[in-house]
């Protein structure tokens, strides 16, 4: 086999195995806001706390990943904190919090 032709194969077997690379899934973000008074909402709709499992699992749509930013409030209780954190990582979504301090 020449030069070249060797040259060609090695090409062909390299961008044969390039196509296999992994592509990450599509990401969808949400956002979760926790008040001062333990009041939730979701993506702007106010929530109530037992609804936030099912509010995950609707906003992840089939094939994506979810990423929610929690903003809770300086003053917000940390048991409704970890209960939404909970209740993130249990959708199988993950986890971002804010360092806007603005929501009351």
């Amino acid at each position: 086999m020449n030069l070249a032709a060797s040259r060609w194969l090695l090409l062909a077997w390299l961008s044969i195995g390039l196509t296999g690379c992994y592509l990450p899934k599509p990401v969808t973000h949400a956002r979760l806001t926790i008040s001062v008074d333990s009041q939730l909402a979701f993506n702007g709709a106010p929530l109530a706390a037992d609804a936030l499992a099912r509010a995950l699992d609707a906003a992840k749509p089939p094939g994506h990943d979810l990423v929610v930013q929690i903003d809770a409030a300086p003053g917000a209780d940390l048991r409704l904190v970890r209960s939404a954190v909970d209740a993130v990582t249990l959708a199988h979504a993950r986890v971002a919090f804010s360092k806007d301090y603005s929501v009351q």
